[in-house]
């Protein structure tokens, strides 16, 4: 599959009404060359803001077939600017809590796990939108060839390593609680899960630079979109949150 034919489909598959392609089987691609692909994404006047991880549960990794995490990029124009999002703006879109992080500086090489804290500027509850309308279940290489199913993303209020480690998290859809999470060990698995995507960044020659949003830690099950109010909360009281509300128009 050339590069022409890949991003015409990457790219009609985000248009409402489409579908994302599944061509791995049709075309006989392996992850290798989907990566490949996908780093070509980027052009002159699309600047990756960041990068997201998926997969990043063995649960997930098991679906499909892998023991180890997928990458995709956050481009510019995916970060939503307000708290409203429209529901129109998505085929079959989902909500994923995730914790991700900010670069303090750029990376060059891969770090050893003692220099990884040293990364990372700040941390932050977020909101990742994704869009699951696949022509048919998606392989592991149709995942990577459509970018992680990434759509829109929100980055949230700071919090701290500490606070993350200890206080508990909470998902409400209309001031219903939909998922929520005791304290418990989660540094652990963001910095494993960050590793992972700065080693397979650097090796698709992908660029790693300061400022840029790394989503690397996802909280809970995927939540189908639908019209209403979304609340993503941190912290002893639940005082820390992000939220969007999704409408019709």
């Amino acid at each position: 599959m050339d590069r022409i034919a890949w991003r015409a489909e990457y790219a009609e598959g985000l248009k409402i009404g489409r579908q994302r392609a599944c061509p791995a089987q049709r075309t006989g691609l392996d992850l290798a060359g989907a990566y490949a692909l996908l780093a070509e994404l980027p052009s002159s006047t699309e600047v990756i803001k960041g990068y997201k991880g998926a997969l990043t549960t063995k649960e997930s990794q098991a679906a499909f077939k892998t023991r180890e995490p997928a990458l995709g990029v956050l481009m510019e124009g995916m970060e939503v600017k307000g708290d409203k999002v429209k529901l129109t703006d998505f085929n079959r879109g989902a909500v994923e809590t995730e914790i991700g992080v900010v670069l303090a500086r750029d990376v060059m090489e891969v770090p050893s796990a003692g220099e990884l804290p040293a990364l990372i500027r700040s941390c932050h509850l977020m909101i990742e939108l994704v869009d699951l309308n696949f022509q048919s279940p998606p392989s592991l290489v149709d995942l990577v060839l459509n970018n992680a199913a990434a759509k829109q993303y929100l980055c949230g209020p700071e919090i701290d390593m500490a606070e993350l480690e200890q206080a508990a998290l909470e998902l409400r859809f209309d001031d219903e609680v939909r998922y929520a999470e005791p304290s418990m060990r989660r540094t652990e698995t963001l910095l494993d899960s960050l590793m992972w995507m700065l080693r397979q960044s650097l090796a698709l020659g992908l660029p790693v630079r300061e400022g840029q949003v790394w989503m690397a830690g996802a909280i809970g099950p995927v939540h189908a979109m639908r019209s209403g109010t979304y609340e993503f909360k941190l912290g002893a009281d639940l005082d820390r949150a992000i939220g969007l509300t999704f409408v019709v128009a």
